[in-house]
C-alpha cells in the first residue's frame, strides 16, 4: 500500500521494488497514471475505474474470484517503512499477524458493534488500516470514512452528540482541533454542544508520534477526554497501550504490553535484559503481532532480530515500578549524548512545549568537541512572540 501524497519519484520506487501484478488507482488520482506508466519498465496493468462499479470496457482488467479460504501464514499486506536511516523497505505481514494485531486491540479497547468510528487517517499506515479499519470490521464497528481531516467537519460531527463513539488521530490533528475550537467555537453558541458531544465519545486515541503534554491537557480541558496513548510501528502493529481507565493514562507514558505481546528492554552494548526500573533500554518485541519479513531483503530481516527471536525496534524506553513504559525516542536520532549523560530529545521537546510562547519545537544534538554533543532546538514561536523573548525564556527554562 502506498499513499498518493508521496511524490511520483517515491511511488515509482515502491512500484519498482514491490513488483506488483496490478495497480489500482481511484478515479480522483488518475492523473498519476501517465507518469507512473512512463516510469515503469514492465507493462503493469492499471485499474482506474471505480472498483465498486461493473466495467463493460473490453480492455478492463479481469480479477480472479475472491477466495475466503486462505492459510493464516500467507502474506496479506505490505506497507513500506518510512526509511529513516535507509531506503524504504516493504514490511510484509501475514493474515495471522493482522488477525492477532486486530484481536488484541479489540480485547484491550473493547470495540463493539455499537461503536461508530470517524476515520480520518491514511490507510498506508498501521494506525489507519489496522487500528482504525481492520479491528473495527472484525468487531462490527460502523466506520465513517473521510477522505481527509478537516477540523470544522469533525467538530460539526461531534456536536451531533452520540452519533459517533470513537476517534483516532495523530498529535498534530489534536493540536488543530484545539486551535479550531479556540478560534471558531469558544464563546459562541456552538460551544456547549461541541463540548458535550466530544465528552460523549467512548474512546479517543493518539498515536504515531509523541503527544505533547500541553496538547493533551488543552484537549482534556475542552472535551473532558484524556487521550489514550499507545506504542506501535509498521513491523509490529500495536504492542503497548495505556488502559481504558483514566487513571491508567499516565502523562508521557504509552502504558503496558497488550494481551499476548511480549516486551523487554535490553542494553545496547551487551544485549543483557534490563530488569531494573527507571533505566533506559532498547525495546524488543515478541509475539504473533511481529511481521514476517522485509520484502526481498533477507539479510535486513535477519539483522533486525536477536538470536533468540526478538524483534529489535530501534526505540529506547524506560519502565517504571508499575510496568508502564515511557518512550525516550529512536536510538539512532533521539538520544543525545552530552557530557556523559544520555538526554532524550523527546523529553526535552515535551517540556519545552509546556511553554506558552512555543508553538512547535524540534530538539537535536549538535557535534561538540568538549561535550560530545550539545542540545539544540529549532523553535517556532507563537504569533506575536518576539525572538528575544524566546531566548530569555528558554535560557531560564534550561537553567531550571
Amino acid at each position: 500500500m502506498q499513499g498518493t501524497t508521496h511524490p511520483v519519484k517515491e511511488l515509482l520506487y515502491t512500484i519498482g521494488d514491490s513488483d506488483p501484478s496490478l495497480i489500482i488507482l481511484h478515479p480522483s488520482f488518475v492523473h498519476f497514471e501517465t507518469p507512473l506508466r512512463e516510469g515503469t519498465k514492465n507493462s503493469i496493468p492499471f485499474m482506474d475505474q471505480d472498483p465498486f462499479t461493473q466495467s463493460v470496457a473490453p480492455t478492463a482488467v479481469q480479477l480472479p474470484l475472491f477466495n475466503s479460504q486462505c492459510p493464516l501464514d500467507r502474506r496479506a499486506l505490505m506497507i513500506y517503512t518510512s526509511g529513516t536511516t535507509s531506503s524504504p523497505k516493504g514490511c510484509v505481514t501475514t493474515h495471522k499477524n493482522i488477525t492477532f494485531q486486530a484481536e488484541c486491540l479489540v480485547k484491550a479497547w473493547k470495540y463493539a458493534p455499537s461503536d461508530h468510528l470517524i476515520h480520518v487517517l491514511p490507510l498506508h499506515h498501521v494506525h489507519g488500516i489496522i487500528n482504525g479499519l481492520t479491528a473495527s470490521f472484525l468487531s462490527g464497528v460502523t466506520v465513517e470514512m473521510h477522505p481527509k481531516f478537516d477540523p470544522k467537519v469533525i467538530w460539526s460531527r461531534w456536536q451531533d452528540r452520540g452519533s459517533s463513539t470513537m476517534f483516532m488521530a495523530v498529535p498534530t490533528i489534536y493540536s488543530r482541533l484545539v486551535d479550531y475550537f479556540e478560534t471558531h467555537i469558544r464563546g459562541t453558541e456552538q460551544e456547549s454542544a461541541a463540548r458535550d458531544g466530544a465528552r460523549a465519545l467512548r474512546l479517543v486515541v493518539s498515536g504515531s508520534a509523541a503527544l505533547p503534554t500541553p496538547i493533551k491537557a488543552k484537549f482534556a480541558e475542552i472535551t473532558g477526554q484524556t487521550l489514550l496513548e499507545r506504542y506501535g510501528m509498521t513491523e509490529i502493529g500495536m504492542a503497548i497501550s495505556c488502559g481504558l481507565e483514566v487513571e491508567k493514562r499516565i502523562d508521557g507514558s504509552v502504558g503496558w504490553p497488550l494481551p499476548g505481546v511480549q516486551v523487554r528492554l535490553t542494553e545496547k552494548e551487551t544485549g543483557q535484559v534490563v530488569e531494573s526500573v527507571d533505566e533506559d533500554g532498547q525495546i524488543e518485541i515478541k509475539g504473533d503481532n511481529v511481521f514476517l519479513e522485509y520484502w526481498r531483503r533477507p539479510e535486513a530481516t535477519v539483522k533486525e532480530f536477536t538470536t533468540d527471536g526478538w524483534f529489535k525496534t530501534g526505540d529506547v524506553a524506560r519502565r517504571d515500578a508499575s510496568g508502564a513504559y515511557f518512550i525516550q525516542g529512536r536510538a539512532s536520532v533521539d538520544l543525545i549524548k552530552s557530557g556523559g549523560y544520555k538526554i532524550s530529545a523527546l523529553e526535552v521537546e515535551r517540556k519545552m512545549l509546556g511553554l506558552d510562547i512555543i508553538q512547535e519545537v524540534a530538539v537535536v544534538g549538535l557535534a561538540d568537541e568538549e561535550w560530545g554533543q550539545r542540545v539544540a532546538a529549532v523553535v517556532k514561536q507563537r504569533p506575536g512572540v518576539r525572538p528575544p523573548h524566546i531566548l530569555h525564556t528558554v535560557r531560564k527554562f534550561n537553567a531550571n
